[in-house]
Order: C-alpha cells, then structure tokens, then sequence
C-alpha cells in the first residue's frame, strides 16, 4: 500500500477511535518541554531534525497544526504539532533510507470531515535524517480554501430579506485555521463575505429582522435536516471544486 494511503487510513482510525466512532473535536493543545528539537538558527538545516513553518493563504501561521514525517521505506512516522508563530521541529530517528514531510490537514469540504497529507511548497524532495531538512508550508489558493453560502426557504410562507444575519462558528478549526465566529448577510446584495466563506465544519444559527424585533430563525442543513435555531453544518461538493454549505429556513408554526 503507497504511503500516503497507509498515513491516511491510521490517521482516520486514529481519530475514530480516540472519539469512540464520532466526529473529532478540537485537537489537543502542542506539547511543551525541554526534549523539543530545536531548528537551526537563519532557517538551516540540522541533523536528524526536521523543521519550518506553517502559514495559511492569507500569511498567518497555523496554530497546532499536525506535522508528519514519514520514512518512506517503512511508513513509520513521528508528528509534531505547531506553536503560536506556526512554527514545528521533529525529531528524525535514524533510519536508512528518505523521509518526507507532510501537515495533515482536516476541514469539512465533501460533507465529511477529510484528512489531507499536504507537501511543503518550498521543496518537495525526501531527505536522509543525518541531513536533517527545512520544509516550509503556505496553503495556497491552489489548495481548497473558500466556499459558498446557500441559502433558501423550506416553505413559502416565509420571506427572506437583507436583514437575515448568519452565525457560524468553527466546531474545529476552519481552512484558514480559525475558531473565531463569522457574521454574514448573505442576501445583501454587497456582501462578498458569503461568496468567501472558509471551508470547515460550522455551528450556524440566524436571526431577522421583524416588525422591527430581532428574531432567531429556524434553519437546517444537509448534516441537519430537522430545523432548529442552532444547527451543524459542512460544505458539500458542487462541480469544478466549488462547495457550498446549504442552509434552509423555515417559519415558527
């Protein structure tokens, strides 16, 4: 089996098993501690370590992000998890034989939560431990970034309008490695925000306005179909790559 097949599945079995067959949570804070392998000064390769930086596509760094490095012979693999400059160093047994490097990456983007081995972009090439090797990641516009909001009604005995107000937030961390809430007006005809959503795995609730009364809305989802004022949500695939998370509204009977 290749390797990155073999990486898939036990990270997949790792994660299911670790949350008893349901979904994963957040994952656990990095480690810290005196035996951390420490990177090169200037950026420079070190024996027997591996190390780099992590940004997103926007220049930010990914914050406890999974780094593996797998020796290509064996499969066998040793991770680290980046700090708060997305910074990460492993430690590289040595073995005969290349190692790569890859940060596994999970985001709500085919109405699943997905695990992705993602390759530096600086250089691709293995590397032998007594080496050691610098490996830098930025997810880029060329990997799966954004998405669309779709929304409608489930009945037309209610009416959307430009105060209809959404908020999701990230039950893991988003494309962009963020957690914190997103407020969008998807039926303002200016807001470009619900065109460019970051991909993940949201909790969305809405509001509306009324009578001049804020009012919580009934929504459900593909993940949720039975409404409620707070529902999961995931992006589904469309066509080309483009993803949606499709939402539907319904009224309080």
């Amino acid at each position: 089996m290749p390797v990155s097949r073999r990486l898939l599945l036990a990270l997949t079995l790792t994660t299911l098993s670790a949350c008893g067959g349901a979904a994963p949570g957040p994952p656990p804070a990095p480690p810290a501690g005196p035996s951390a392998p420490t990177p090169g000064p200037r950026g420079e390769a070190v024996p027997f370590v591996v190390s780099g930086r992590v940004l997103n596509v926007l220049g930010e760094p990914f914050v406890n992000r999974e780094v593996v490095a797998i020796h290509e012979a064996s499969g066998a693999t040793v991770t680290a998890r980046t700090d708060a400059q997305g910074r990460y160093a492993i430690a590289v047994p040595n073995r005969p034989g290349p190692w790569e490097v890859k940060v596994i990456y999970a985001v709500s983007g085919g109405g699943e939560l997905d695990l992705y081995p993602w390759g530096p972009d600086d250089n691709p090439d293995p590397f032998l431990a007594a080496d050691g090797a610098v490996r830098n990641f930025v997810y880029t516009n060329g990997h799966r970034v954004y998405g669309t909001v779709d929304v409608g009604i489930a009945r037309s005995d209610l009416v959307l309008d430009d105060s209809l107000e959404l908020t999701l937030t990230p039950v893991v961390p988003n494309a962009l490695g963020h957690t914190a809430p997103l407020i969008l007006r998807p039926r303002a005809s200016l807001d470009r925000a619900a065109r460019t959503v970051p991909l993940g795995w949201y909790r969305v609730s809405a509001v509306q306005t009324v009578d001049g009364q804020t009012v919580p809305l009934l929504v459900s989802s593909t993940l949720n179909p039975t409404p409620a004022f707070a529902v999961e949500a995931q992006f589904s695939n469309l066509y080309q790559g483009e993803h949606a998370l499709t939402l539907r509204f319904w009224p309080q009977d």
